[in-house]
């Protein structure tokens, strides 16, 4: 499983856009781009991705994680649960 915290102002959280959005929009663009295009490598190797936002709770996170990493294990036929 990758875990990726995305920063608010970095990849155009829609509850934190940055001063001056629409000049930043063609960079936030990109780095929505990027990150998208990442995920995409990273499910055809295989990888389950996890992005939670900077400004999330981080028990709340870490209790969405857990329950992600638990729904992984339950679906992998022989697991033995170490990943």
């Amino acid at each position: 499983m990758a875990v990726f915290v995305d920063g608010c102002y970095w990849y155009a959280c829609p509850e934190h856009m940055a001063p001056n959005a629409a000049w930043w929009a063609e960079k936030l663009a990109v780095n929505v781009a990027r990150g998208q295009c990442n995920d995409a490598r990273l499910i055809e190797i295989g990888w389950e991705r996890v992005h939670v936002w900077e400004h999330e709770d981080s028990e709340v996170a870490a209790e969405y994680l857990a329950a992600q990493w638990h729904a992984d294990d339950a679906t992998v036929s022989g697991s033995s649960g170490a990943h």
